[in-house]
């Protein structure tokens, strides 16, 4: 009577021995599932599409242009499974002048996605206010809040929707917000009119406030301009402009990780932290101005959440072809709750990982031949990097380093060579070497080489040749020697307190800077060749690692020269002038391109000019110069694109060769004085706190 018992435990004995598998594995595949990357589609600006009333869009000469929406709504709707395209926004001006007859082209459009693809609309300026008026368009939008987007777009047909939170007017669409499940994540899009008014404002706070475990999207028409700054217009529709939303809204809120904006014709992005830490991409797009309207170009952002990134894509389905330009086609950071978050990405602001990194760095430095001379402006570069790495760690591997290059050349300048890119500017980064190992070791003997050169009527220098030392050979003021003699002289004033080597360094520094700085860029040109310069775009040529290297010249004198001196002020002024102008120009990647006029001339990363601007940004607000809230993202993106050119071995890719402007960069590019920069960089973000 006993066996049909055992037959009965072993029967569930096997059973749970070959259910546990089938159990696991079945876990595994909805954790796969879970982290499957999805995307969010997104419309700009389509006015020129359904412009019935004004008829602006005649000057393509191509007739009704409403085909184009037709092609971006059919082709999200095509591709919704492809793409796993989980929701679409608009970002308003979704007709040109709100007139019904253009309502209804955009309500027949955008319903080619009910059913497949669920969507939420923003008010821009053009879809509101419209009265008749005798000007060039034949009539003025935006003068009120008058709109038929409600009779076409109306509350209840929306509100059947499960997506559908709910609105700021209960019986209008104007204002709403939307919510969608993804990869295990919940989303919320809260779609603000047209600069919201503050009622509209304290509604959104409440809605975002009251659902802490949504991952936030706003979405508004005017917020970021092209050139990566909120905007600050006073308006007469009363509201709110870019950056009053900025601060009444959106950076109060942990959970807002976005805004999507358009208006402004082009792209940007902007990077900033919100009061919780928690950074914030804005990022405008509008192709209302390229040829036929737009042409169909639209938006689509992949979330991957197994990379911890959302990749922003740029396509035509009209013309089937993708814009890959760096404003066009970039990947932005974000941390996604069910990823496996990476070790690299997760701790590469952590002391033990910068420091881990930089001596890896220097590891694979010291086990090549260094082949440039040893008083060399290349070899003056990569050790004023190991000698802020000292400054900052008090890791004595690194001014060991430099006291034995000291040692070797008994603490000599060279005079400055004989090729036509030589200068008298260049033999004193050495000087800035010698004064670290000096303070380290209190040993002036170190320091009299230096002094000596400069007394030195047989050789060129501020005595013997005033005005002419600095030069080029070719007889050219240039920036790259505003990095390596200027810091010099001001670290003798620090030692010695004695003015002819600040009055000698403000000779220079401002000679340099009247003839080659750029007032309206806020940047320097290499030197006065390429001021006539333009790109095949039309921009200017304004070399990144060339203001890197005025950049990061004066964040090392404001480093030694005293505030107090009556000569601190205007480089600080310079230095903030420089900082913003440089923030501006940042790529969403977090690197700067060759050229920062025109991004799109050399299009590939640059690991030495990034390296100078995420060091001299670092110091500042390090230093408490720098607005910590505005520079913040800027450093840490900076930093994060940096630590990808690292390879296993240490070696730091995709800098520049050695040159007099832009150019092409491949990874394989690597220099010692492009690894000294990438230091410098690292030795300021090992300081932030």
């Amino acid at each position: 009577m006993k066996r049909p018992a055992r037959l009965v435990s072993c029967f569930f004995s096997l059973l749970v021995f070959f259910a546990a598998p089938l159990q696991a594995q079945k876990a595994k595949e909805d954790s796969a599932q879970t982290a499957e990357p999805f995307t969010i589609a997104v419309l700009a600006d389509t006015q020129y599409y359904c412009d019935c009333r004004l008829k602006l869009s005649a000057k393509w000469g191509n007739g009704d242009l409403r085909r184009y929406f037709f092609e971006q709504t059919e082709w999200v709707r095509d591709n919704q499974k492809r793409h796993n395209i989980k929701f679409l926004v608009h970002e308003g001006d979704i007709v040109q002048a709100d007139d019904p007859e253009e309502w209804a082209i955009a309500k027949e459009a955008m319903s080619v996605l009910d059913g497949t693809v669920p969507y939420c609309l923003c008010l821009g300026n053009h879809d509101m206010g419209f009265e008749k008026a005798d000007n060039k368009y034949g009539g003025n939008i935006g003068v009120n809040r008058s709109t038929h987007f409600n009779t076409y777009f109306p509350r209840a047909k929306f509100a059947k929707r499960r997506e559908f939170g709910g609105t700021f007017d209960p019986d209008r669409h104007d204002n709403s917000w939307y919510h969608f499940e993804a990869a295990g994540m919940k989303f919320l899009i809260v779609a603000l009119e047209y600069h919201p008014r503050d009622e509209v404002l304290d509604w959104a706070n409440g809605i975002v406030a009251e659902h802490p475990d949504h991952r936030a999207i706003v979405l508004t028409h005017a917020y970021l301009k092209g050139n990566k700054t909120r905007t600050t217009n006073k308006l007469k529709l009363k509201g709110n402009n870019g950056e009053q939303m900025w601060q009444k809204f959106v950076r109060k809120h942990k959970n807002i990780f976005m805004v999507l904006c358009g208006h402004f014709s082009g792209e940007a992005v902007l990077t900033s932290a919100g009061d919780h830490g928690n950074p914030v991409h804005q990022i405008l797009s509008d192709y209302q101005e390229m040829n036929n309207g737009g042409e169909s170009w639209l938006r689509y952002m992949v979330f991957q959440p197994n990379a911890n990134k959302i990749s922003i894509h740029t396509y035509n389905p009209a013309l089937e072809k993708f814009k890959n330009g760096p404003s066009s086609r970039f990947d932005l950071d974000y941390p996604m709750a069910n990823a496996p978050e990476s070790p690299a990405a997760a701790n590469v602001f952590e002391k033990e990982a910068i420091k881990a990194l930089a001596d890896r760095v220097r590891g694979h430095v010291n086990s090549q031949p260094l082949r440039f001379p040893n008083q060399h402006w290349v070899r003056g570069a990569y050790y004023a990097g190991l000698m802020a790495m000292y400054e900052s760690t008090s890791d004595r591997a690194y001014l060991n380093d430099c006291l034995k290059w000291g040692k070797q050349v008994s603490w000599q300048i060279k005079e400055q060579g004989g090729g036509p890119y030589e200068s008298g500017a260049y033999p004193l980064v050495c000087g800035q070497i010698w004064y670290g190992c000096y303070r380290a070791e209190n040993d002036e003997m170190m320091m009299r080489p230096t002094l000596a050169f400069l007394e030195d009527s047989k050789v060129e220098n501020p005595l013997s040749a005033p005005g002419k030392w600095y030069l080029e050979n070719t007889g050219h003021r240039f920036v790259d020697g505003l990095f390596t003699a200027p810091p010099t002289l001001a670290m003798l004033y620090q030692m010695t307190g004695d003015e002819k080597y600040v009055n000698w360094m403000d000779a220079c520094f401002w000679d340099v800077q009247k003839e080659i700085f750029d007032h309206d860029a806020g940047l320097f040109y290499r030197d006065a060749r390429s001021k006539p310069r333009k790109t095949k775009n039309g921009k200017k040529v304004l070399w990144s690692r060339g203001n890197g290297w005025a950049f990061g010249g004066l964040t090392r004198i404001l480093k030694y020269l005293p505030e107090r001196h009556a000569s601190y002020a205007r480089y600080k002024a310079l230095y903030i002038q420089m900082a913003e102008s440089l923030a501006k120009r940042q790529q969403a990647d977090g690197f700067w391109r060759s050229n920062l006029d025109d991004p799109d001339q050399h299009t590939m990363k640059e690991s030495s000019g990034t390296g100078f601007f995420c060091y001299g940004i670092a110091w500042g607000i390090n230093n408490g110069i720098l607005d910590k809230e505005r520079f913040l993202p800027v450093a840490k993106k900076a930093w994060t694109a940096l630590t990808s050119v690292v390879d296993e071995d240490g070696k730091v890719g995709w800098s520049q060769p050695a040159g007099g402007g832009p150019g092409k960069v491949t990874e394989a590019d690597t220099s010692k004085f492009g690894t000294g920069i990438f230091l410098l960089a690292a030795s300021e973000i090992f300081l932030l706190k």
